[in-house]
């Protein structure tokens, strides 16, 4: 989907914003905008590494009016400890993530899809938006920066272990 020269001055307003949200966060080794390794369907892709081949992303997704936020790890064996940690406690990763939403006040309803995009093992939620100018919202900022937090809550432990 080809941006008007309006939506792209609010989607490259947005990505700045996404990479300087977490500038000098500690839980992150470095953020980076990866938007020329982007799928086909976003727009731009910014990435919150955190080792061991694992990050966080938001992907901007504007033909499917969603901003990806997600988990991916190239780490075969953290997958597998992920998805056995799931069976293990009884609770899908969609749950977790929303007891983590939940303490957060966070009202919105977000599942957690599983798939693997070679060479990524992802685990993603959509965050669906109406236009582009709800890119410049405060409230679906602040819905981006709470997903990026809860998947931290949910999948930082697994990736601490697998070190």
């Amino acid at each position: 989907m080809a941006l008007s020269e309006i939506e792209q001055r609010l989607a490259d307003r947005f990505r700045e914003w996404t990479l300087d949200l977490f500038e000098g966060d500690p839980r992150f080794v470095r953020i980076v905008d990866v938007t020329t390794e982007r799928r086909k369907e976003a727009e731009f892709v910014v990435r919150f590494e955190v080792g061991r081949e694992s990050c966080y992303e938001v992907a901007f997704c504007p033909q499917d009016r969603v901003i990806q936020v997600g988990f991916l790890t190239q780490d075969l064996s953290l997958n597998d400890a992920i998805e056995h940690g799931g069976l293990e406690s009884g609770e899908t990763l969609t749950e977790m993530l929303q007891v983590e939403l939940d303490d957060m006040g966070e009202t919105g309803r977000y599942e957690v899809d599983h798939f693997f995009e070679r060479p990524w093992f992802c685990f993603y939620t959509a965050l669906p938006f109406e236009t582009i100018t709800d890119l410049e919202s405060d409230e679906l900022r602040l819905k981006v920066q709470h997903l990026l937090d809860a998947l931290h809550l949910v999948f930082q432990d697994y990736v601490e272990r697998e070190k």
